[in-house]
């Protein structure tokens, strides 16, 4: 997916900053819920990958919630 791709060059190329990583996995989280809903477009393949990605990404996601630096940084 490109929104991977672009996330990562994003905080690549520029200084990283706490207070865009949460709105940029929120747009990827959406990015993937809405490859999901769209499933009648997406080869089934596709869609189980991006369940499977959805379901990694917010194991991730649920970390933040108990980091102290993202809670002060939002």
């Amino acid at each position: 997916m490109q929104i991977l791709k672009h996330a990562t060059l994003y905080f690549l190329h520029s200084t990283p900053n706490l207070v865009m990583v949460i709105p940029t996995m929120d747009h990827i989280d959406t990015t993937f819920t809405n490859g999901i809903i769209n499933s009648h477009v997406l080869d089934p393949a596709i869609c189980a990958a991006l369940k499977l990605a959805k379901k990694t990404f917010n194991q991730y996601y649920s970390l933040t919630d108990s980091s102290e630096t993202y809670r002060v940084a939002m």
